[in-house]
C-alpha cells in the first residue's frame, strides 16, 4: 500500500483596522506619528522574536508577558489577527501540542503582519 504525504500550507486572512493608524498619525501630526509608529513597529517586532527565543529555548516563564505585550501593541496597531493569536497563546499554555501549534501560528501571523505593515508604512511615506 503507498502512502502519500500532503504538504499543508497554512493560510488565513489577516484582519486589520486601518484606521488605527490613521488616529495616530491625526492625534499626534505626522513627524510625532511616524517617530511613535516606527518605535512601536521595533517593539512589537522585539517581542514576537523574544518569544520565539524562548521557546526555542524551552524557557517559557515570562512568554505570558511578551504575548500580552504583543497583543497590547498589536491591538493599537491596529493588527486585530496578530492580537488574537497573541491573546490564543497566552491560553494554551496549559496544553503543550496547543501552544507549540499556537506558537507556530503566532510566528507566522507576525511576519505576515509585519512585512505587510513594513510595506504601507513605506508606500505612505
Amino acid at each position: 500500500m503507498a502512502c502519500a504525504v500532503i504538504a499543508l500550507s497554512p493560510r488565513e486572512f489577516l484582519r486589520e483596522d486601518a484606521g488605527a493608524i490613521s488616529e495616530i498619525c491625526d492625534r499626534l501630526g505626522p513627524d510625532t506619528a511616524a517617530r511613535v509608529l516606527a518605535r512601536s513597529i521595533e517593539d512589537l517586532a522585539l517581542a514576537v522574536a523574544a518569544i520565539a527565543t524562548q521557546v526555542r529555548l524551552h524557557d517559557l516563564a515570562d512568554v505570558q508577558w511578551h504575548s500580552r505585550r504583543v497583543q497590547k501593541l498589536a491591538l493599537g496597531l491596529g493588527l486585530i489577527s496578530l492580537a488574537n493569536v497573541a491573546g490564543d497563546l497566552r491560553r494554551s499554555h496549559s496544553d503543550p501540542t496547543a501552544f507549540a501549534a499556537v506558537c507556530a501560528r503566532l510566528m507566522r501571523v507576525a511576519s505576515r503582519s509585519l512585512v505587510g505593515l513594513s510595506r504601507e508604512w513605506v508606500a505612505g511615506r
